[in-house]
């Protein structure tokens, strides 16, 4: 009756494995669905016929947002531009019944080195990380998968503690919601 209920995130070794496999090079995540139904019609009462897994509502629960240059309107390169950007793992995922991501932001910064981006490899040295949130949530930024900064509320700044696979999630009512792709610092 309430899937979202059930809903914990991608599976811990998943991540774990995400996390090691960084350790020697990029790899992107992605949100994806499976679903090989037109939806389940269910007799519940006999006066009440409902559907269960109805599309409609499946299709409106993980997200992948991909972070791209602004469209120049002409179809083969836009394609071109988001297809780089995936690759690239310029992109993040968000649980849209625990609220829309739209407008997350995780960088890093350096006193003499451009600013990196979810999906960039960057050489070690004074890396600052920040997120943003659009919205209030239970923030934390792992390190090679476990958590060197955390809080409640909708911005997070740390230190990068030395090399590593830096990434973001956040929860909202201890519900999963938002995972980011990396940055790496090397």
């Amino acid at each position: 009756r309430n899937p979202g209920d059930f809903i914990t995130g991608p599976p811990a070794g998943v991540l774990e494995m995400w996390d090691e496999l960084g350790r020697s090079r990029r790899v992107v995540g992605i949100g994806a669905l499976d679903s090989h139904s037109r939806g389940v019609p269910f007799n519940w009462f006999p006066w009440k016929l409902m559907t269960l897994f109805p599309l409609g509502h499946i299709f409106r629960t993980v997200r992948t947002h991909v972070l791209v240059e602004p469209y120049a309107g002409d179809d083969r390169p836009d394609l071109d531009k988001t297809i780089a950007a995936l690759a690239g793992g310029r992109c993040f995922v968000d649980y849209l019944p625990n609220g829309d991501g739209t407008g997350f932001e995780f960088n890093a910064f350096h006193p003499e080195k451009p600013a990196a981006v979810m999906g960039d490899e960057v050489t070690a040295g004074d890396w600052s990380l920040a997120v943003r949130t659009p919205i209030r949530a239970r923030i934390r930024i792992l390190r090679d998968g476990q958590p060197i900064a955390e809080t409640t509320g909708t911005e997070l700044d740390a230190a990068a503690t030395g090399p590593g696979v830096y990434r973001v999630e956040a929860t909202r009512d201890g519900k999963p919601w938002l995972f980011s792709n990396p940055i790496y610092i090397r």
